[in-house]
């Protein structure tokens, strides 16, 4: 079965993907910026983006941002 897009993963699977090194961090921090890119021009659900910051705390491992995230995301 193919594994689904990231957007669509919970948080969970995605730490245990992350923890089995199927995925980094910081791989993971800028698939979901590119989502955002890809849909914010038509949502507009973003006020402020800071993707250098959620790059540089993806790098020192925090899961953290990226809860939040999939949350906004999903909303």
């Amino acid at each position: 079965m193919e594994t689904p897009p990231i957007h669509y993963q919970t948080i969970t699977d995605l730490a245990d993907r992350i923890r089995k090194g199927e995925i980094t961090s910081t791989q993971l921090t800028q698939k979901l910026l590119d989502r955002i890119d890809s849909l914010d021009g038509k949502l507009n659900a973003f006020k402020l983006r800071c993707p250098e910051r959620a790059l540089e705390q993806a790098r020192a491992g925090r899961i953290f941002i990226l809860n939040k995230m999939l949350e906004t995301i999903r909303e």
